[in-house]
């Protein structure tokens, strides 16, 4: 889906970011079992109004049972070079915002330095230190550090003292320095990074993981065996119990066909098991156990992945946990660190499948958006896969809109809107969030993007049956698109539907990109037949229009039949994997200008 490539961002150089990082300073000592001291003296130089409202406050979060977390200074520095200390009461300790009246449970906690005083020009300067007497992974440290090209970076320095009784595993880009020197018991790393110059946000910019600055220091030699660690913390879990065996052997009654009991399995636990994420302790890598996870019937992704995998094991069909990014991320570091993996799927090798539990609207056999064409750590299989490449196929809309125009302009009509492969469970999920909201609103809402007004509703097959197609109707009256009667010109009007092809044409492309961004495939077909009133005589019709490239096929065809216009208009877009790096020369600049012309088309009628 190309329309996240289109915003116009031509401006670079009257590009600033909100915020410099004049100085970071982070100074690591690291004991032989992981756990840590950490020391962050820190100079923020706020630059712009949006960096006064958005970044005047310093936020430090930690886990409340692995660490503590120490302010040892804080102060605002003027450009005048007065220093504004924080007053004590002005230095809070916050729940985590995700588990205030959203659906977790988290020991997240946060340190937030609210300074005083700040305006454009000031600096804010801090010093915390992070005593970590427990780790995820014991015996384990590992330190990610990515660099935004949206921000400059003066100065930044980290110091690592680490036990020499464990390994490490050094990659960077574009920063300097390693072992700087040795001491009794200790190795002491020095880096330094500097990035004088930022590029503004481009949309559908991949995760800068996958492009930035980096390092990345890590005690594990490869991003397997911080899988093999996974799994072992998660065999506790996932024991076979005689109530999973029992459910597994209730469900899947007289089902001999492995593919339908995996298809029975995982609908149950997509159905059943309500995603709630809960990070406690060390919540953030261990999943609770099954029989607890059966009895609350709720739990993260790490929770689902378990149950699933035990319900699967019950009837003796392998699995392995995939560890994955499920945003805009599409590598893996060289060594292990706690990004970009933010999720967990399942793999079921005898399938070669991938199924993702929490995503309650994906139909078996799917993957949700963010899933597809991701490495992934396999965790019971020593291994790295990849999820499938999405094919247009996984993007597929059809919208079939019939329309009869009044004698006063007027427009009364219906629609059906298809929608195929994982597109469908994101308008699936849209469905059930507005099922409560007024039919008008919904309406205006839809009518909107397109620039019309009228009034209608809509129906829809069931969205939580995923094993059925899924498709939403609609029966509307528009308002006057055009004058009637003529003479007069009209654009085709385009009705209740998704509106995805003329969304298209809604922003102009960035003449010149600097980071790869995504480009989903898709397949886009609208059918019209617009009925005009039988005393309007139609002078002009709009030509055919054909654009075919190796990226985009578009064609539309008009034809006059009487007084009905029969109008179709597909769209596809395709592109091997959905990275496109900046140099990779697309049609899309060529396409939308053309795509424009087509919807700019307009009937003559008198």
């Amino acid at each position: 889906m190309s329309i996240c490539l289109l915003i116009s961002l031509d401006a670079n150089a009257a590009y600033k970011a909100p915020i410099t990082f004049e100085k970071t300073i982070d100074t690591y000592n690291v004991n032989k079992d992981g756990t840590n001291v950490l020391i962050s003296e820190n100079v923020i130089l706020i630059e712009t109004e949006n960096g006064v409202s958005r970044d005047g406050e310093a936020d430090i979060e930690y886990n409340s049972t692995f660490e503590t977390v120490k302010i040892l200074s804080a102060y605002t520095l003027q450009p005048d070079g007065k220093k504004i200390q924080v007053p004590k009461d002005a230095i809070k300790t916050t729940e985590d915002p995700l588990s205030q009246g959203a659906p977790m449970f988290s020991d997240s906690k946060h340190r937030v330095i609210i300074f005083p005083n700040v305006k454009v020009g000031s600096r804010l300067c801090y010093t915390y230190q992070t005593t970590a007497h427990d780790v995820d992974f014991r015996n384990n440290f590992m330190l990610p550090a990515f660099y935004s090209p949206h921000y400059k970076y003066v100065n930044h320095i980290i110091n690592i003292n680490i036990s020499k009784a464990l390994p490490v595993n050094i990659d960077k880009r574009g920063v300097d320095g390693g072992l700087v020197s040795q001491s009794k018991g200790q190795n002491h790393y020095q880096f330094t990074f500097s990035q004088t110059t930022a590029i503004p946000p481009e949309p559908g910019e991949v995760e800068a993981y996958d492009y930035s600055p980096y390092l990345v220091f890590s005690t594990f030699p490869d991003q397997v065996s911080i899988g093999k660690d996974y799994q072992l913390k998660l065999a506790s879990k996932v024991k076979l119990t005689p109530e999973i065996q029992n459910l597994a052997d209730q469900l899947t009654d007289k089902v001999t066909d492995q593919r339908e009991q995996v298809r029975i399995l995982y609908n149950w636990v997509k159905n059943n098991i309500r995603y709630v994420a809960v990070y406690m302790g060390n919540g953030g890598f261990v999943p609770h156990s099954v029989s607890s996870i059966l009895s609350n019937r709720y739990g993260d992704c790490k929770d689902h992945a378990a149950i699933l995998e035990a319900l699967l094991g019950a009837k003796g069909i392998k699995s392995s946990g995939a560890l994955i990014n499920a945003g805009e991320a599409f590598k893996l570091p060289k060594f292990a660190v706690t990004s970009p993996q933010n999720h967990i799927i399942t793999y079921v090798p005898s399938l070669d499948m991938y199924l993702d539990s929490t995503s309650k609207y994906s139909t078996f056999g799917t993957l949700p958006l963010g899933d597809h064409d991701k490495p992934v750590i396999l965790t019971a299989l020593n291994e790295i896969g990849h999820t499938p490449q999405m094919r247009k196929e996984d993007y597929e809309i059809d919208s079939d809109i019939k329309m009869r125009i009044n004698l006063d302009g007027s427009i009364n009509g219906t629609s059906r809107n298809s929608f195929k492969g994982s597109v469908a469970a994101s308008y699936r999920s849209s469905r059930v969030s507005h099922a409560e909201e007024d039919p008008q609103t919904t309406i205006n809402r839809i009518l909107r993007t397109s620039g019309q007004t009228g009034t209608g509703f809509l129906t829809s097959s069931d969205p939580l049956d995923t094993d059925k197609p899924f498709s939403v109707d609609a029966k509307f009256k528009l308002d006057p698109v055009s004058n009637f009667p003529g003479p007069a010109a009209m654009r085709i009007p385009m009705g209740v539907s998704t509106n995805l092809i003329l969304e298209e044409t809604q922003s102009k492309p960035i003449s010149k990109r600097e980071l790869p961004s995504v480009w989903y495939p898709s397949i886009y077909r609208e059918s019209y037949v617009i009925e005009f009133p039988e005393k309007t005589k139609i002078t002009r019709i709009p030509n055919n229009m054909s654009f075919h490239k190796s990226d985009i096929q578009y064609d539309s065809t008009y034809r006059l039949e009487g007084h009905k216009l029969y109008v179709t208009r597909t769209l596809i877009e395709d592109h091997k994997g959905e990275v496109i790096e900046p140099n990779e020369k697309t049609s899309i600049a060529e396409f939308i200008p053309f795509l424009q012309r087509d919807i700019r088309s307009q009937v003559f009628y008198e």
